[in-house]
């Protein structure tokens, strides 16, 4: 979602599905920054549904965040659903403004304190049935909760959970899929996103 000329080019995928486009506006579009939501209207629709794209144990989801979202008692969805409990898989500012990775479980989260209104990348990751991995500022935080099954077929959305909770951060990258390494994945979008803030006009 950066890089390109136009608020088109920057919706090309690298792979998988071109996202659909909720309400944005090329006044929302920089090419160094990426779009802005604004909490209310704006949203990507991924084209993909929870229970058929993600697998319960072998997932991933992750932002780039280049102007946090402001401080508020709302979860503000990055980037996944949040729109029923028993399903929830997404990553968040959550109401106490820390980040939040919900990865396959109706309830718990690994909630990273101060981490919800900052910039950078931003990921969560799971890899077994025990465990869930938070990162954000170059750090991961993981926590041992127990996964559970990815039941209903809900929308996956760009700045939003699904349809609820829609987000006002300005990104510039997301990637979802199975799971990888958040560190690696951290290091080179992190690398992308300064060379384009550096060598761009």
């Amino acid at each position: 979602m950066a890089g390109a000329r136009t608020l088109s080019g920057a919706l090309i995928p690298l792979v998988g599905n071109a996202p659909s486009n909720n309400a944005f506006v090329s006044g929302d579009y920089n090419r160094k920054t990426g779009l802005l939501g604004d909490g209310s209207t704006k949203s990507l629709g991924t084209g993909y549904v929870s229970n058929t794209f993600f697998q319960q144990n072998n997932l991933h989801l992750s932002v780039y965040v280049t102007s946090a979202p402001a401080s508020s008692a709302t979860t503000k969805v990055f980037l996944g659903n949040a729109s029923l409990v028993a399903s929830r898989v997404f990553i968040a500012k959550n109401a106490a403004d820390q980040f939040a990775a919900r990865l396959a479980n109706a309830s718990t989260a690994v909630n990273v304190s101060g981490q919800g209104t900052t910039t950078g990348f931003k990921g969560g990751a799971r890899s077994s049935s025990t465990a869930v991995i938070a990162r954000s500022a170059q750090t991961n935080t993981s926590t041992s909760i127990t996964s559970g099954a990815i039941g209903a077929s809900l929308n996956i959305s760009v700045f939003a959970g699904g349809v609820s909770n829609l987000c006002d951060a300005r990104m510039s990258f997301y990637s979802m899929g199975d799971n990888l390494d958040l560190a690696l994945l951290d290091t080179r979008i992190t690398t992308l996103m300064n060379t384009l803030a550096s060598v761009l006009p």
